[in-house]
């Protein structure tokens, strides 16, 4: 895999609720929200950490490589 620097990825989020398009959550390394961190340490492996969790987190949280277009998303229930 390639090395992605984590101010090179945006994370989105669509709640389970809504029909809207997904929202910009995380943007060349700065969050919408002081709840929000988003880490490398190497590079490859990439963490969003959501602190303090609320069951208003519920949703869809998808994570997208800029350069590449490549496109991970994950479900959390809270």
């Amino acid at each position: 895999p390639e090395k992605v620097s984590h101010d090179k990825l945006e994370w989105y989020f669509q709640p389970h609720t809504s029909f809207k398009s997904p929202r910009v959550i995380w943007q060349r390394g700065r969050s919408t929200t002081h709840r929000y961190t988003a880490y490398s340490p190497d590079q490859i492996q990439h963490f969003f950490k959501i602190k303090p969790i609320t069951n208003n987190d519920s949703g869809t949280y998808s994570c997208v490589d800029q350069a590449s277009g490549f496109i991970k998303p994950v479900e959390l229930i809270v």
